[in-house]
């Protein structure tokens, strides 16, 4: 796939092309979800009508809501790799480029982003994120000389081991209860 940028055709490498192609299919499934809630809403609402019960303003609401969590399922189903054969082919790439220079998924949070991912990295074990900081230095080294990892090593990669997840959606909930019960926060961001 290529485009066309000033006359010039510009060579999109095959994960771009991959995910343009996942956001236009999510895009015209998006349009279409919306399309067919505008239709049914108009179908719905009856003709120069002034007078609105509240019934009919709560009864909308509850279709509006039942809509989002029709299109949040739909959308999960789309993204999740056992049901899309796309996502699945996008995880199978993204497993192939992480596996190229020796990381995991979880390698890939940056602690600076985010706040929260520094809180969950500062709580983990030390020899979890000895590791981590071994296999970030052992990528940035590899790409440096343009490398990849040996067939042998790359075999033994399992770039979709979780090790930060549990802690984060801790760190998540525990922040999200702070604030819920009017708390100041642990941490906020200063400028370097």
């Amino acid at each position: 796939m290529s485009i066309i940028h000033e006359k010039k055709f510009v060579k999109l490498s095959p994960f771009i092309h991959d995910t343009l192609r996942l956001v236009i299919i999510l895009c015209v499934i998006g349009a279409f979800v919306k399309d067919s809630h505008d239709l049914r809403y108009r179908q719905s609402t009856p003709e120069k009508s002034n007078h609105r019960s509240v019934i009919s303003v709560a009864k909308r609401a509850s279709e509006r809501a039942n809509t989002k969590v029709k299109m949040a399922s739909l959308l999960q189903s789309l993204l999740d790799p056992k049901k899309n054969w796309l996502a699945a082919q996008h995880m199978k790439t993204i497993s192939k480029r992480l596996r190229n220079f020796g990381l995991r998924y979880d390698d890939l949070y940056d602690p600076y982003y985010d706040l929260d991912i520094k809180e969950a990295l500062d709580r983990l074990p030390r020899e979890i994120v000895d590791a981590r900081n071994q296999r970030l230095k052992r990528a940035m080294d590899l790409s440096m000389k343009h490398e990849y990892l040996p067939e042998d090593l790359q075999a033994m990669q399992t770039p979709f081991r979780n090790y930060l997840q549990d802690m984060l959606a801790l760190v998540k909930r525990e922040k999200a209860e702070r604030e819920a019960l009017g708390a100041l926060p642990l941490y906020q961001r200063t400028i370097p």
